[in-house]
């Protein structure tokens, strides 16, 4: 039973894996909602892993996953990515989930986490309003919707003035 539980669940944030996120962004598309795509990158995690332990990393891991699920409301779906990234899909447009985003950066930015350990993100999302477009590869849309808001992420840790990056998708390009 945990064996099976275990393929579905990441066991040290209980959060569902990124699978949950996929079929959740699956259903969204195939019924013609909105679908947007939210990555949470952790600013600088190799560094805290080695300056203050892995123990603290985990802590901190789980502490990030507590605050998410604070934040995310029950119409959102939220995983642990891999490593110190999450991700949430949710029927939002672009504009309701930077709100979200900039919810989720103030929550973390405010927490006093162990140690005085300073802990931040960056967030990338991007969208697809499924209703402007027919799509024959759901699957191939979704891993594109993913990469454009990790890749978001990537260009939000690098921007010292900016920790939430919208990602454009280009439509033409995936239908």
């Amino acid at each position: 039973m945990d064996i099976e539980l275990g393929k579905h669940i990441d066991l040290l944030t209980g959060l569902y894996k990124s699978d949950y996120m996929f079929y959740n962004a699956y259903n969204f598309i195939r019924s013609g909602k909105h679908t947007s795509v939210m990555f949470i990158d952790m600013d600088n995690f190799g560094y805290i892993d080695k300056k203050y332990g892995h123990l603290n990393g985990d802590a901190i891991l789980k502490i990030v996953a507590d605050i998410l699920k604070e934040n995310v409301g029950s119409d959102s779906y939220l995983c642990r990515y891999a490593g110190d990234e999450f991700a949430i899909v949710n029927p939002y447009c672009i504009s309701d989930s930077r709100i979200l985003a900039e919810k989720i950066i103030s929550s973390i930015n405010s927490y006093p986490f162990p140690n005085d350990i300073p802990v931040s993100a960056s967030i990338g999302i991007t969208g697809f309003g499924a209703h402007n477009v027919k799509t024959e590869n759901i699957s191939g849309l979704i891993n594109k919707l993913v990469n454009i808001a990790s890749l978001s992420s990537t260009r939000a840790k690098e921007n010292v003035n900016n920790s939430i990056i919208i990602g454009d998708i280009d439509i033409d390009a995936i239908a």
